[in-house]
């Protein structure tokens, strides 16, 4: 295959030989039927060559290039598959692995599964090689020759910390994932597959807000992680319940005040920037009304005038004495419109991170903060657990001495 070519003969210009090529890439690969299913991206992360027959045109996927029978070579555009091989860790040791595995899930959350039960498993491969990689960089790479902010969250005993789609080691940042509601409408799955606070919960696209480097400042502190595997030789295989016990300042009760909801275009796209417009007050004193946070839901619908509808979902018919302690045998999921729900909503502040507006490619010309919270919702029946429903956002400067001094830490138990 050969790229359509002809001469230039532009007004004061030299005579040019110019190219036009189609961005092949994008039909056969990154947008085929095939990439989009959450097995075969396991097998393609994991296998260390990959032969592709695609729609136009043979492809040859490996650790060191992408190429094809146009670029045999090397693709010009190879480094969109990048995350695709076990390669990455690797080849950019000046990358953390919190950024590291941010784009893996970011690239499998996308992906599609016949049974929703499989989410963890069909991943299992992708988190081993992760662990293993993050191992060998742990091993080879020595403090003092690389900036220690890089390695923080490296642990040579990083596989034994893999906790149902997060690393121990990434928390408490790591919590502070939020679904993207643009065009698909996330949701829980009907089956259980992980903990609340867990991305792999959720069917849909998510993004880990939180994993980035300037996340520095956090307020919550992870007191104990428990997870009922299948399987106990397995970490990264099917989980039968589990919770994770944090110590910090809850904000609450709350009541959520109710404005008008964003409409859906006919192209299935939210047609306002905030995924909604419920937000969050607090009647007990301190500044927080005038902080101006939003709640951004974990679940979505729409309704008969294509509005959305955020919807929040917990565990019920749990047993008392048993789901403290994460265990949750016979527990079904229900799911109610959030302003309709029978129960209390609390916020917990996690992390502050500084984030950078950019002004040209290298540049920055302005900073802001954003506190990053867990919206959590205790059912007026279940007083001593609480389910994560969504993060509450605050993109303004707010001194920590604010909730601080108005709420004394706890301990609370998240299922």
């Amino acid at each position: 295959m050969e790229a359509l070519s002809f001469t230039s003969s532009w007004d004061d210009e030299e005579q040019k030989s110019v190219y036009l090529e189609y961005d092949t890439m994008w039909d056969d690969i990154l947008n085929s039927p095939l990439r989009k299913r959450a097995w075969v991206f396991q097998e393609w992360y994991l296998s260390p060559r990959s032969l592709i027959l695609a729609h136009s045109q043979l492809w040859w996927h490996c650790r060191k290039r992408v190429a094809c029978e146009q670029h045999p070579e090397n693709h010009w555009n190879g480094r969109s598959l990048e995350g695709m091989k076990d390669n990455k860790p690797k080849a950019k040791p000046w990358l953390s692995g919190a950024q590291i595995w941010e784009t893996y899930v970011r690239e499998y959350v996308g992906t599609r599964l016949t049974q929703e039960s499989d989410r963890l498993i069909a991943f299992a491969g992708v988190a081993q090689g992760f662990g293993q990689s993050q191992k060998e960089i742990h091993d080879q790479y020595d403090p003092e020759n690389i900036r220690p902010d890089l390695l923080v969250d490296v642990s040579s005993k990083i596989f034994d910390q893999y906790l149902a789609g997060l690393w121990r080691s990434h928390l408490p940042q790591a919590l502070c994932w939020g679904t993207d509601n643009t065009f698909t409408r996330s949701m829980r799955t009907s089956a259980y597959t992980a903990p609340s606070w867990s991305w792999a919960s959720m069917t849909g696209p998510i993004q880990l807000a939180g994993l980035t480097p300037f996340a520095n400042d956090t307020f919550v502190s992870v007191e104990s992680v428990w997870l009922k595997h299948a399987d106990e030789r397995h970490s990264t295989g099917l989980i039968h319940g589990g919770y994770i016990k944090l110590r910090g300042h809850l904000i609450g009760p709350l009541t959520l005040e109710h404005q008008e909801l964003p409409k859906v275009s006919s192209k299935g796209r939210i047609e306002v920037d905030d995924a909604t417009k419920y937000l969050p007050k607090v009647t007990d004193g301190g500044n927080f009304d005038t902080w101006g946070g939003v709640l951004y839901p974990d679940e979505m619908t729409q309704d008969t005038s294509d509005r959305i509808v955020p919807l929040l979902s917990y565990l019920d018919n749990l047993t008392p004495g048993l789901c403290e302690r994460g265990i949750i045998d016979n527990a079904s999921r229900k799911t109610e419109r959030l302003e309709e729900a029978k129960g209390r909503y609390f916020c917990l502040p996690v992390v502050r991170d500084e984030c950078f507006v950019k002004n040209g490619l290298f540049l920055f010309e302005d900073s802001f903060e954003t506190l990053y919270c867990l919206a959590l919702f205790q059912p007026t029946h279940q007083d001593t657990v609480f389910h994560r429903i969504g993060m509450i956002r605050f993109e303004k400067e707010i001194p920590s001495e604010q909730f601080e001094g108005t709420y004394a830490k706890t301990t609370i138990t998240v299922l």
